[in-house]
């Protein structure tokens, strides 16, 4: 065969300069001089498959009070660096906050489709997390009341309330004028039970002025 040289003899054109991002590229050879005809190619450049993966397959954590703190990693080519989202499922949710409260989570994360990267999930994460320490529970103080008042006249101000309500064991009785106070009673939250180890310090005496 005849080695032709272009420019001499033909002449490439391309559709596009981009050969880095994904796509398509229509290239076109046409002849010079005494060579004629055109001959045009279509290549394409796929699409990377980028990989979501969890540092382990089970991952215990414990209650912080925010979500957990366990991201995939997220690998794509040439060194680039993720800065999307990332998407959860786990349960009945779908989106992208992990999981806060304790229990056990079966997750998997996902990316969306990219300009130069197909979508991507990880496989499933095994994720416990643990309930915290019981918290130090402060009581509340006692409202002034006068004499022939009963205690539930006596407003119960402060305390941990973020962890439950507080309520006179007695709220009906009436207090002496003097007195070494009266049982005041903690009930846990439905997320303190669920978050944290049960609390043992349910009761105080709250003196009633």
């Amino acid at each position: 065969g005849v080695s032709l040289t272009e420019g001499t003899d033909y002449d490439i054109t391309c559709s596009s300069q981009d050969f880095t991002n994904a796509g398509t590229v229509q290239l076109s050879v046409t002849g010079k001089g005494i060579y004629a005809g055109t001959v045009k190619k279509t290549f394409a450049i796929e699409k990377a498959t980028p990989t979501v993966a969890w540092a382990k397959d089970e991952i215990t954590v414990a209650y912080t009070g925010q979500p957990a703190n366990v991201k995939p990693t997220v690998t794509l080519v040439n060194n680039q660096t993720y800065s999307g989202a990332i998407h959860y499922e786990y349960g009945n949710y779908s989106g992208s906050a992990l999981p806060t409260n304790a229990g056990t989570y079966k997750i998997k994360a996902g990316i969306a489709e990219q300009e130069n990267y197909k979508a991507a999930v990880s496989e499933w994460l095994t994720l416990r997390i643990d309930k915290a320490s019981a918290p130090t529970i402060a009581y509340p103080a006692a409202g002034s009341i006068t004499y022939g008042q009963r205690l539930s006249d006596s407003a119960l101000t402060g305390g941990s309330t973020k962890y439950g309500t507080f309520a006179w064991e007695s709220g009906g009785a009436v207090p002496t004028v003097n007195n070494t106070g009266y049982t005041v009673v903690f009930t846990a939250s439905e997320e303190t039970e669920q978050n944290y180890v049960a609390i043992t310090d349910v009761t105080k005496t709250v003196p009633v002025r």
